[in-house]
């Protein structure tokens, strides 16, 4: 069986079920940034409208109109998005793999793959918009969102525990000194 593999449809939640997976870590909607981009949304779909049942759409209040649409759609579509990913992505630990992505595409990767080395701490992607931590192991990158301004991993103090408990148990090998008068 390969130590890294990408399942997808029905063999995501048969390789949950099989794996024995004792803790999911769920995503979670920040509810200001999600309820700011579906205010503006209506408020532009208020002001189309407005402009449709108001003035008309002569002149350039059908470029507007057709803007303030557009723009309306957008951030609600946005608002689904981020509502949709919440749903749908999650981060699984079992006693022998490591699970990440969502309900239809997701990566299961065995814990002997993950070291300090190839978690690579000290390159992790943060910034006030984004967190992620990426995974380099056998030839594949694989993302692990923390957060977004949108979303954030419900217990993320709980998954960083779980993963450094889990690369302590398994401690670096030791070099065998090769001073002669140790023998």
């Amino acid at each position: 069986m390969a130590k890294i593999h990408l399942l997808s449809g029905p063999a995501v939640n048969e390789a949950l079920q099989e794996a024995a997976v004792r803790q999911i870590f769920r995503y979670r909607l920040n509810p200001p940034t999600v309820g700011l981009l579906v205010a503006i949304g209506v408020l532009f779909f208020l002001g189309a409208g407005l402009m449709f049942f108001g003035p008309g759409l002569g002149g350039g209040y059908r470029l507007a109109f057709f803007v303030s649409l557009f723009m309306g759609m957008s951030f609600l579509s946005m608002a689904g998005f981020w509502s949709r990913f919440k749903d749908s992505h999650f981060i699984a630990i079992s006693e022998d793999f490591f699970f990440v992505g969502k309900e239809d595409k997701a990566w299961r990767i065995d814990w002997t793959l993950i070291t300090r080395e190839t978690l690579d701490f000290e390159s992790i992607s943060m910034s006030r918009f984004r967190g992620k931590l990426t995974l380099n192991a056998a030839g594949q990158d694989v993302e692990i969102p923390l957060f977004t301004p949108f979303v954030f991993v419900e217990d993320i103090e709980g998954l960083m525990l779980e993963v450094l408990r889990r690369l302590d148990d398994d401690p670096e090998p030791t070099l065998k000194s090769e001073d002669p008068e140790d023998d």
